[in-house]
């Protein structure tokens, strides 16, 4: 799943990714990526901007964020926001807009997803004012910063000792098991002579019968959450693709107006 996003911008392309999504849904698809690569998953986590980090700035980073989102998304991320919070940004409003965010909250009740979709817009504007330069990271929040080259120096990362791991230590114990199995049963002929009994043939059985039967649930289990997997990374994917082209249709936006300029100048 991470391959496609190794290669140069893979990496801020993900992030915004992750930016888009509510938070339930930005965990699920960071634990998905921290069960490929947990080098990835952690730096994606240390980079993400939420509106708590965008509230531990200063007043004067707030002043300048605040007027490039448009309104009604504004007052809509605006809801729910603790008390401090709302504070802040009523300081950096004039009265004129102090009294149409006053007018356009009265009898305003957006529902819950409309909230998140207005707080993953101001995270995205957030984020293409540090792309196009018109805030400077470097000034504001330096353990956000994105090195250019910083897919080459994730995979250039020693892999996490705890992936060293949960598997090596389940193989260990598989393999344990079955040699106290095979000991205890070499015990048993040597002591008997002789295969057991019926009714401890019944016993055996029975015993068989029911490992089989856990053996299979288990499998049935494994098998469920990996499909369920599968859909969560198909999901991503698509989710992806969708940015993607959102990025290309900006891009032809622009190159289009350029083009327009050269032919009036010509």
């Amino acid at each position: 799943m991470l391959d496609r996003y190794k290669k140069p911008g893979g990496f801020m392309q993900l992030i915004k990714l992750l930016e888009s999504f509510p938070p339930p849904k930005q965990d699920k698809f960071l634990s998905l990526i921290e069960v490929e690569d947990k080098r990835w998953s952690d730096c994606l986590r240390s980079k993400l901007l939420s509106m708590e980090r965008i509230f531990s700035w200063e007043d004067a980073v707030l002043g300048e964020i605040i007027p490039k989102i448009p309104e009604k998304t504004f007052t809509t991320a605006f809801m729910g926001l603790p008390l401090a919070h709302q504070e802040r940004v009523n300081s950096r409003l004039s009265h004129a807009e102090k009294r149409r965010m006053g007018d356009q909250l009265h009898g305003f009740h957006p529902s819950e997803s409309e909230i998140v979709t207005a707080r993953a817009i101001v995270i995205e504007i957030t984020r293409d004012m540090f792309i196009s330069g018109a805030l400077r990271l470097e000034h504001i929040d330096k353990e956000l910063l994105i090195a250019e080259n910083i897919e080459e120096t994730i995979q250039e990362q020693p892999v996490p000792e705890d992936f060293n791991n949960e598997s090596a230590d389940s193989e260990k114990q598989i393999f344990t098991n079955d040699t106290q199995t095979r000991k205890v049963k070499s015990a048993s002929e040597a002591v008997t002579g002789a295969p057991p009994q019926p009714p401890q043939l019944k016993l055996a059985v029975d015993r068989d019968t029911a490992a089989t039967t856990s053996t299979a649930k288990s499998s049935n289990a494994t098998a469920a959450a990996n499909r369920s997997t599968d859909v969560e990374t198909l999901r991503m994917k698509i989710s992806s693709l969708l940015q993607e082209i959102k990025d290309v249709k900006n891009e032809n936006k622009i190159l289009r107006g350029k083009l327009d300029a050269i032919r009036k100048l010509a």
